[in-house]
C-alpha cells in the first residue's frame, strides 16, 4: 500500500515510466469504452459484391456480397444513403472485383445493412 501511496504522490517529478503507464492504462480504458459503444448485435461479413440494387441515384436499396466460402448474402438498404458508396461506385467494386465489407444487424429474418467499407 505505501508503494501505491508514492506513486500516487504527485509533487515528484514525472518519471517516464509513470508516463508510460497512464499512457497503456488511458490506451486500455478508452478501447474498452469503444467497445461498449459498439454493442448491439451488429455483424460483418467481407467478400465481393454480385448484384446492386439502387434505390436512387445515391440510395441503395439492396446489396448481395459473396464471401470467401462461396455463401451469399443479401442486404436491405432500406433505400438510404451510404457515405462514400453509392450504387454507383458499388457497382465499380463489383466490376472490379474488389471486396467490400458490409455490417449489419438481423432483424426479423432480414439482415439491415448499416455500413459499408472497403
Amino acid at each position: 500500500m505505501d508503494l501505491y501511496k508514492t506513486w500516487l504522490n504527485t509533487s515528484g517529478p514525472i518519471t517516464p515510466r509513470r508516463v508510460g503507464i497512464l499512457t497503456a492504462l488511458y490506451i486500455v480504458l478508452s478501447a474498452q469504452v469503444v467497445l461498449a459503444s459498439c454493442g448491439g448485435d451488429t455483424e460483418s461479413v467481407r467478400g465481393r459484391i454480385v448484384e446492386v440494387v439502387p434505390a436512387s441515384l445515391v440510395d441503395l436499396d439492396s446489396l448481395t456480397v459473396e464471401d470467401d466460402q462461396g455463401i451469399r448474402w443479401t442486404f436491405d438498404g432500406q433505400g438510404k444513403r451510404f457515405a462514400n458508396f453509392s450504387p454507383s461506385h458499388l457497382r465499380e467494386h463489383m466490376v472490379q472485383g474488389t471486396p467490400v465489407t458490409a455490417w449489419f444487424e438481423e432483424k426479423e429474418g432480414v439482415l439491415v445493412l448499416k455500413e459499408i467499407g472497403d
